[in-house]
């Protein structure tokens, strides 16, 4: 291996030296310094190359324009006033290149690239070589950077993300952009993260993309909601892409009231509520006591257990009963791990004074809760108890009356 490097190298100035001396001329050299050049995308920019040689030495030699990040490998864009290839990608000229004379010995070669996009980024080299050798004899370096404002890679991040309680989750997200990006997680609604629980990873895998993952550790069931994940890097627009995590529990049953106090009769309704959090989203059921049960359980007799459960019937929605469940609305979102379950009497009758039961089931267990409806005394009943009582007294004055008529005789 290092043999044949010497002998590229003892080749290669052979050649240089032979046709130097046979034309009796020596080559061009670049006197530019290299600067690079920096724009937005869509925009055009400008390299810039100055070679300097003597007099004639142009007519033996070539300066070529190469980009050397081309994603199908080093591209020779022009060689000398001459375009070499053009880009299909685009319906302008792609790629123009001006040579200007600034002296005698001379010429500034000024290779244009419009429409920059991110596949124009890298670094373009200015080569000079002799016509018959394909070494350089000298060469430049000039960057390239097309500012593009960042954009998020969507299939690196979940829309939804599933966890448990006490778990630990990840949520990822990578972004790209010129310059790379400033990526950041937080609240979908504005809340602080947990600042104990969590943390951000930060790592960049090359100069124009930046990967932030948020760790949440012993996932609670608050820790459920949108996140959203920001991307920045003072070119506009900003980019943003929105996670929701799904926080997995059991249900959990809550009164809405203790009791319902209503009256009986016909044309009386009662409705009976309870709330109801789970995720995934329960099932939910009522079921009615009886008389015996209602006493028992106000004695403490039995618990709202697998054999009450066992024994009870199932509500269902008839003439008699219905039954509904309500989703729980926040401002203007709505969410299904929370829901009201209602149960309404149609028709209430002195029979109906008992608990009820509500009950929710999902994947993770089971959870239950007692309501009592209580009978109350409306207006009605007690001119009822009134009038009742006043002819109750006409009745025995008749009777008194009679018998003391009765009596005198």
């Amino acid at each position: 291996m290092r043999f044949r490097s010497i002998l590229v190298f003892v080749c290669y100035s052979w050649a240089l030296f032979t046709y130097a001396g046979v034309s009796g001329q020596s080559t061009g050299r670049i006197t530019q310094q290299a600067e690079e050049v920096v724009r937005s995308a869509g925009a055009s920019g400008t390299l810039n190359c100055t070679v300097t040689g003597p007099v004639g030495s142009q007519d033996f030699e070539i300066v070529e324009w190469v980009f050397l990040n081309n994603s199908g490998g080093p591209k020779t864009v022009s060689r000398d006033c001459i375009i070499e290839e053009e880009d299909e990608r685009s319906a302008i000229e792609k790629y123009l290149i001006v040579c200007e004379e600034l002296q005698t010995t001379s010429i500034k070669y000024s290779l244009t690239i419009n429409m920059l996009s991110q596949q124009d980024n890298g670094w373009y080299e200015c080569r000079v070589r002799l016509s018959n050798v394909l070494l350089p004899v000298d060469t430049m370096h000039v960057k390239m950077t097309v500012l593009s404002p960042p954009t998020i890679q969507e299939s690196a991040t979940p829309l939804v993300i599933d966890a448990y309680i006490n778990q630990t989750i990840q949520l990822p997200c990578s972004a790209e952009g010129v310059p790379a990006p400033n990526v950041t997680w937080g609240r979908g609604n504005g809340k602080p993260l947990p600042p104990v629980r969590s943390s951000s990873t930060r790592n960049k895998t090359s100069d124009i993309i930046t990967n932030e993952t948020l760790t949440i550790r012993n996932v609670i069931k608050e820790d459920a909601g949108i996140y959203r994940c920001s991307a920045d890097n003072n070119i506009r627009p900003p980019d943003d892409f929105y996670s929701r995590v799904s926080v997995q529990y059991k249900p959990t049953v809550s009164r809405v009231e203790q009791s319902y106090g209503t009256p009986t009769g016909e044309n009386t309704q009662v409705m009976i509520w309870c709330k109801v959090e789970g995720n995934p989203r329960p099932s939910m059921m009522w079921y009615k006591m009886s008389f015996e049960q209602t006493e028992s359980f106000d004695r403490g007799e039995f618990e709202l257990d697998e054999q009450f459960f066992s024994q009870a019937s199932v509500i269902s929605s008839d003439r008699k009963y219905k039954v509904e469940q309500k989703v729980m609305i926040i401002g203007s979102l709505s969410t299904m791990e929370s829901m009201f379950y209602t149960l309404t009497l149609l028709t209430v009758e002195p029979g109906d004074m008992v608990y009820y039961v509500c009950k929710a089931e999902n994947k993770h267990g089971t959870d239950a809760t007692d309501v009592l409806l209580y009978r109350i005394t409306t207006l009605a009943d007690e001119n009822s108890k009134s009038s009742v009582t006043t002819n109750s007294w006409m009745v025995l004055s008749i009777c008194l009356i009679g018998s003391l008529l009765r009596f005198n005789h």
